[in-house]
């Protein structure tokens, strides 16, 4: 039954004449949701819950995503490349909340602090979406990022 969902899908989306699922436009050329993904960066392992405290007993007041000039942002095509695929057959969208520890890369590291709707794909595509951001080595001021939690709010919408 599943293999017939995908088969329409495919069909209907070309009939539509719009690209098939399991293919994104990337920089302006078609590629496979494969390709796209092995574009981007990995999620690191999420912060423990230890190291989450920790880091708010520094800084007791978690950053926003606009508390922070980004070094580095997700492109637009990521969350397409990362949408989780029985959810787009479903026409699902779902919310994620993460808490994300700044490592001394830059990189994020993420914990999943609630996933809506649960059990469908999205904690770990929110992840993969929160990989793409790099913070600057320091904020305007010289206040340093590296060791922060910062709060990371991502919703899918469906197609």
């Amino acid at each position: 039954m599943k293999q017939l969902a995908c088969l329409v899908a495919l069909m209907a989306a070309a009939c539509a004449g719009t690209p098939a699922p399991d293919m994104l436009l990337v920089d302006g050329e078609m590629v496979s949701v494969h390709a796209a993904r092995q574009r981007l960066a990995q999620p690191l392992p999420p912060p423990t819950a230890e190291q989450l405290a920790s880091a708010r007993s520094l800084h007791p007041t978690d950053l926003r995503l606009a508390d922070v000039a980004w070094a580095q942002r997700p492109e637009g095509n990521v969350y397409g490349a990362v949408y989780p695929y029985p959810a787009l057959l479903a026409g699902l969208g779902g919310q994620v909340e993460l808490d994300c520890l700044i490592q001394e890369d830059s990189r994020l590291a993420c914990a999943v602090r609630s996933e809506t709707p649960p059990e469908h794909g999205f904690a770990d595509a929110a992840r993969q979406i929160a990989a793409q951001y790099k913070v600057p080595e320091q904020a305007e001021g010289g206040a340093a990022f590296i060791g922060r939690v910062v709060f990371v709010p991502i919703n899918f919408q469906t197609p």
